[in-house]
């Protein structure tokens, strides 16, 4: 009862302002496309979780995400701006849904006495709009403070506390001025910027994308392992190229496969995450080549995941992954050869490397691209070897053979791929000694890509492959 819970002496057990974004996780870079329409995906931040925790504890305000004017109240306001709403519980989530904004929704509230025991009420509220690349759009804010003074009863014994009434009433109508304030400094300020960030994506040209709440079962893993410093990731994502088709859901892919490496024991800060602009040539030079030599010892472990285009050579067939700068009519120059990925790798000290690519080489579609004006008649795709390294070999999973296109599944909104190779992580691949390892993943995830493209009528086999030179290596995943 809120009477009983004030007298408690609130101040105590009130909770303390935290930053908006803190413990959400961090936005990873990614790249935006042309719109006609914004979707926002709404998170809360951890003072508007606090609110509800404190409520359903009895230790703050008899309010919580049920009855709070101002939650619902921004809600609504999103839900009247956007074409559409959706939520998410980390910004990770967020930018894997494929929303064009996401909106944090901060409210924190406080409670306390004051004088001769007169309610004091404190209350903000506050939406901060960030793009997926994590660049502020806008931020709003509503602010208020009130005393339940008007509402002291005057006795015998001189003033006594408010009633529950007036406490109740002057509680709701502070936090629907902060309420008010906020709509207002939106209606002032935010739609403003709103409106000039989707009218900015209009006007680049590209046609639009149609946008899609995506909840696929394998986004967020079912497990967690311990962090383990000796291990390192490279993560890279391309979904809307500088110059290209895009690689349908290439960007959610490598979200997912980012939260996947987190879950696997692969420290957020011994992740490299490439989305959109910054998956250009040279960020993968530097990061493969110059980041990943730097870092790696003997006792550690990489791991290499790509989603995006790959192309083939027309003259010698060999495989190029294709970065988000990549020209296929001058592939040697801008894009970067499997077979040079190998060889980095390779010369790594880490004791395991284990590489997955969502790509296609045969030029045929999918996840593949040619030069203009080129049929795609290359006979023979050189994808490239795994090699030695350190104290053992590199196990290299790939979407399709050389000559076959990588497809998606577009119930999942993922790659076909990385849809199975994730949900074989979550459990449905078979365990080797208590762990589930690359050679086990492949056995699960290769019938099943291969059964779900036959019926799209089509062909598309999972490889996996080892160094010519080590044909037992079986490196655990979890």
């Amino acid at each position: 009862m809120l009477v009983l819970a004030l007298s408690a002496g609130l101040g105590a057990c009130a909770p303390t302002r935290q930053e908006t974004l803190a413990n959400l996780g961090e936005v990873k870079p990614q790249s935006l496309g042309p719109l006609k329409a914004l979707v926002v995906v709404e998170i809360y931040s951890e003072n508007t979780k606090t609110i509800g925790r404190y409520a359903s504890a009895g230790k703050a305000m008899t309010f919580g995400t049920a009855n709070t004017t101002l939650i619902p109240g921004m809600h609504r306001l999103l839900e009247d701006t956007f074409k559409s709403v959706i939520k998410a519980n980390k910004l990770e989530q967020a930018q894997a849904s494929g929303a064009d904004v996401i909106a944090v929704i901060d409210v924190f509230g406080v409670a306390k006495r004051y004088g001769f025991g007169i309610p004091d009420f404190r209350w903000e509220g506050k939406l901060l709009f960030l793009k997926p690349t994590g660049e502020e759009i806008a931020a709003v804010h509503g602010k208020s403070h009130k005393r339940s003074v008007a509402g002291g009863i005057i006795g015998l014994g001189g003033l006594l506390p408010t009633s529950m009434v007036t406490t109740a009433v002057t509680n709701h109508a502070t936090e629907k001025e902060a309420l008010d304030l906020l709509v207002a400094d939106f209606e002032a300020t935010g739609r403003a910027k709103l409106a000039r960030f989707a009218q900015a994506r209009s006007a680049s040209g590209a046609p639009a994308v149609a946008r899609r709440s995506f909840e696929s079962d394998v986004d967020t893993p079912n497990y967690k392992l311990e962090a383990d410093p000796r291990k390192f990731a490279l993560v890279v994502g391309v979904e809307k190229y500088k110059a290209l088709p895009e690689a349908l859901y290439a960007e959610r892919d490598a979200a997912a496969a980012y939260a996947h490496l987190l879950a696997l024991g692969y420290p957020e800060r011994n992740i490299k995450y490439l989305s959109g602009p910054d998956a250009t040539n040279s960020g993968l030079q530097k990061n493969l080549e110059t980041w990943l030599a730097r870092v790696t010892k003997a006792d550690s472990s990489v791991f290499f995941y790509f989603s995006g285009h790959g192309a083939p050579d027309p003259e010698t067939g060999k495989a190029y992954l294709v970065p988000w700068d990549g020209d296929p009519q001058y592939l040697k120059e801008t894009a970067y050869p499997v077979q040079k990925l190998y060889e980095v790798l390779g010369s790594l000290k880490a004791g395991s490397v284990v590489v997955a690519l969502d790509s296609c080489f045969s030029g045929t579609g999918g996840r593949s691209v040619l030069p203009k004006g080129v049929r795609p008649l290359v006979s023979k795709i050189d994808v490239g070897t795994p090699l030695n390294h350190g104290q053992g070999a590199m196990v290299a999973l790939t979407a399709s053979a050389g000559n076959q296109i990588s497809g998606t599944l577009d119930e999942q909104g993922h790659g076909l791929f990385t849809y199975y190779l994730l949900k074989g992580l979550n459990g449905a691949a078979p365990s080797r000694g208590g762990r589930v390892t690359a050679g086990s993943l492949y056995e699960y995830l290769k019938p099943a890509v291969e059964e779900e493209a036959a019926r799209e009528n089509r062909n598309q086999t999972p490889q996996l492959m080892r160094s010519a030179q080590d044909k037992l290596t079986d490196p655990a995943l979890r």
